[in-house]
């Protein structure tokens, strides 16, 4: 750091609490590592609280220059993100820190969060259970009640195996619907490995030939089954009784008209008092056409890993979320998604403690009596078969924007 701002020759990121992921300059991160380094062992010794304040910048740019640099904020070792074991703190690549603040238990919209990483599977099949699995950058997801299950896309090639070990682990030998949104390898990779390994009871796909490699082992894997008999029509409309719950489809595309992303099956479960919604990959052009038929929901399962080319202003306006749950993953190179505009459009809805992102919190089960849900942030199960960690996401710039420039204080705790 000099008199004239922050050096931005050399961006690297930073993370720091609450989510926050932030760009800094090599040279900068170094200076600010062994002065905040300083001050933590100085706090500690004196063994109290203490608040430290930044002196006045000139200008709103000496913190933020162009439209893609996000705005600097410099000290790493602050708010209990300090861990002295060095391993844990930064990695090789990214100057990844990582929080080890104490967990939280909050109350919001009828909903309990709990940060808790060594609660244990134990499952209450009277209550609907839905686990919004961490598969990196794909999808997969597990609903249960009343001994019945569904399993909606299975992760990408790389995700099959730890999917079915999981469902083994808690005991699963069918599941009674299995849906595939469409076929992307990141929704059906897993697919051949689930169909293989379960008694499959009903299967819903689009009426369409995908042209990857994770397909063709899906249909082959259909081959050692009875295809006819599972393999079951995919049409606007249906619905089908799932537990204490119905299901009913609000959206596919047999036709070939869409791209594979808008010929997603898109499903909604009522179960009691709360409405789910699931979109697969579907963009802003099937939004607008089904948004007649949409209704206020309580957890919607954003579409398309959170891209801006999905969950426009509209939409949201129309199905009133109080919950969002993303599905995104580290190993999506350069955090295409979630995208900075869409994450603005969610904030407008949504308060940001409800926004949930797979990246950051890892799995999510979400356990609901119709009446109030408890959402589970379980960063213990990864069923990411290219090992990618669980990390905070980048904030988006307008969020950091809206930060008081005029001064910035942190606590460092003893």
């Amino acid at each position: 750091m000099n008199g004239k701002g922050l050096d931005f020759k050399h961006k690297e990121v930073i993370n720091i609490k609450d989510g926050r992921r932030l760009r800094i300059c090599a040279r900068c991160y170094s200076r600010l590592r062994k002065w905040g380094n300083n001050l933590y062992n100085g706090c500690k010794k004196e063994n109290r609280y203490s608040r430290f304040e930044f002196e006045r910048v000139r200008s709103k740019k000496d913190y933020v220059t162009k439209k893609n640099q996000i705005l600097i904020i410099a000290l790493a070792y602050i708010n209990k993100i300090y861990n002295p074991k060095k391993e844990n703190i930064i990695t090789k690549n990214d100057y990844y820190i990582q929080d080890n603040g104490t967990n939280l238990n909050e109350i919001v919209n009828n909903t309990i969060t709990n940060n808790d990483n060594d609660k244990k599977i134990s499952i209450d099949d009277s209550k609907l259970n839905i686990f919004y699995f961490y598969v990196g950058q794909a999808d997969c997801t597990l609903i249960m009640n009343n001994n019945e299950t569904m399993l909606i896309d299975a992760g990408d090639d790389t995700d099959g195996e730890l999917i079915v070990q999981f469902l083994k682990d808690i005991k699963m030998d069918k599941i009674d619907y299995l849906i595939a949104t469409h076929p992307d390898n990141d929704h059906i990779g897993g697919m051949a490995d689930i169909i293989r390994s379960f008694e499959i009871v009903n299967l819903y796909i689009p009426n369409r030939v995908g042209n990857n490699k994770a397909y063709e082992n899906l249909t082959n894997a259909l081959k050692s089954k009875n295809e006819s008999a599972i393999l079951q029509s995919v049409n606007v409309g249906i619905l089908e009784i799932f537990g204490d719950a119905n299901w009913t489809i609000k959206w596919v595309d047999n036709t070939e008209e869409y791209s594979d992303n808008n010929s997603s099956i898109v499903v909604q479960l009522n179960y009691k008092e709360q409405k789910y919604l699931f979109t697969g990959d579907i963009e802003t052009q099937v939004e607008s056409k089904i948004l007649k038929d949409l209704e206020q929901i309580d957890v919607l399962k954003v579409a398309h890993h959170a891209s801006n080319s999905s969950t426009s202003n509209s939409f949201l306006e129309k199905v009133k979320p109080k919950i969002a749950i993303i599905s995104s993953g580290s190993g999506n190179k350069g955090s295409k998604w979630p995208n900075e505009k869409c994450l603005k459009r969610l904030l407008k809805f949504i308060q940001k403690e409800n926004i949930y992102i797979t990246e950051r919190d890892g799995t999510i089960w979400l356990i609901s009596d119709g009446t109030q849900s408890i959402i589970n942030k379980m960063n213990n199960i990864n069923l990411d078969g290219a090992k990618s960690k669980i990390e905070p996401n980048l904030l988006t710039i307008e969020y950091l924007e809206s930060i008081n420039l005029s001064m910035l204080s942190f606590l460092i705790y003893k």
